[in-house]
């Protein structure tokens, strides 16, 4: 990638604000960012570097819910990189945010 474009961790991150503003508005997405730095030490910055335990939290924290919502986290990013979101009852949440890291490594390489 070069120097202007974002970096896929910062794209990740704008994804995630989106998704939980749109979803559980300011104050809830607010409520969600010190549950997970309560529970799991995680801020938001350490999302890109933590995806593992930033998945569990969610789903820790919402259940089957969580899942939907780490879904349109992966479909927010695949929008922003102008790809299509990889699909599959088997791939979790780390493995498709991957698939989309490497694809638009490809694409920028």
């Amino acid at each position: 990638m070069n120097s202007r474009e974002p970096a896929f961790g910062d794209i990740l991150v704008g994804a995630v604000n989106k998704i939980f503003n749109k979803v559980f508005g300011e104050s809830g997405a607010s409520f969600i960012y010190r549950q997970l730095l309560l529970r799991h030490s995680l801020d938001r910055e350490a999302i890109p570097l933590r995806i593992g335990a930033f998945s569990e939290g969610l789903v820790e924290l919402f259940g089957s819910g969580g899942e939907a919502i780490l879904n349109m986290i992966v479909d927010g990013v695949a929008k922003s990189l102008s790809v299509r979101a990889p699909r599959g009852k088997r791939l979790e949440f780390e493995a498709r945010l991957r698939a989309l890291f490497e694809g638009c490594q490809r694409t920028h390489d």
